[in-house]
């Protein structure tokens, strides 16, 4: 059953509560889907209005915003971590990045101890052995609908997750390369993540950004690497970053994405195409 709530929420980027004075308001609406729960931001309101609505007279159909996909490391089953807190949902919402792409966020979170890639250990594996996890099923359909349902660009749908979310990207990758509206992937941020070298011509045509730490003790660097290759090999767009640091390890599940381009890395992402 599908259940919906809708919540205006003050964002405070980089500030308290009661500092923040003539702040962006966001959107963001929480919903219940099966098993999991998922927060949808939208663009700006200033941006909602400037966009032509279907059916409006004279106007062309409009192409719609894109759409970015936020999967959590296992650091967002804790629950003081929330959607708006994430370093990558925070990335997007950079006024910077609002201002210059404004975009849906999706932002599914699994239920504890669920995961997005039922795997025994973090690394690479195969999608033949291993099925759609519960979590990643329900996060499937609930973005399938938000595709059908909400103003958005078949063409610009983004993928960005680090640890579990970076193995679930992988996944969504690989499992469905059509994407939740036909037209495939248009670009992915692939933050110490595993997948399936084997299936890696099925994401040749994606320009992945990936990073990984030579030390990580969680997801080992040889996943990033393999995949690489794998991509490589497929004729794939793929730009690997090895890193090497303890301190990546502390931080691992929550700050990565801050720490690999933050909102930079964002609008990098925003401005990428597939191979045609």
């Amino acid at each position: 059953m599908f259940f919906r709530s809708l919540l205006i929420l003050i964002v405070c980027l980089g500030g308290v509560m009661n500092a923040c004075v003539a702040k962006p308001v966001i959107s963001a609406e929480v919903h219940v889907s099966g098993v999991i729960t998922y927060t949808l931001i939208r663009p700006d309101a200033g941006a909602l209005d400037r966009s032509p609505r279907k059916g409006q007279a004279g106007t062309a159909p409009p192409p719609g915003f894109p759409l970015v996909v936020i999967l959590h490391g296992t650091g967002g089953w804790k629950k003081s971590v929330t959607p708006l807190t994430d370093p990558a949902v925070q990335a997007f919402l950079d006024p910077r990045v609002r201002s210059a792409e404004p975009a849906f966020i999706f932002v599914p979170r699994a239920p504890v101890s669920s995961k997005w890639v039922d795997v025994s250990a973090w690394g690479n594996y195969s999608i033949a052995d291993i099925p759609e996890s519960p979590a990643m099923r329900e996060a499937w359909s609930a973005l399938c609908k938000i595709t059908r349902t909400e103003n958005i660009d078949p063409r610009r749908i983004y993928l960005v997750g680090s640890s579990m979310g970076g193995h679930g990207v992988w996944d969504l990758l690989l499992r469905h390369p059509e994407g939740p509206a036909g037209e495939g992937w248009t670009g992915a941020v692939v933050i110490s993540g595993g997948g399936d070298p084997s299936l890696a011509d099925r994401a040749a045509r994606v320009p992945v950004f990936a990073f990984c730490n030579s030390r990580d003790t969680i997801v080992p660097a040889s996943a990033s690497l393999e995949m690489r290759d794998a991509m490589i090999a497929a004729g794939g767009r793929i730009e690997l970053r090895v890193r090497s640091g303890l301190e990546w390890n502390f931080s691992h599940h929550l700050h990565s994405f801050a720490k690999v381009g933050g909102p930079e890395l964002a609008l990098r992402l925003l401005r990428s195409r597939p191979s045609r």
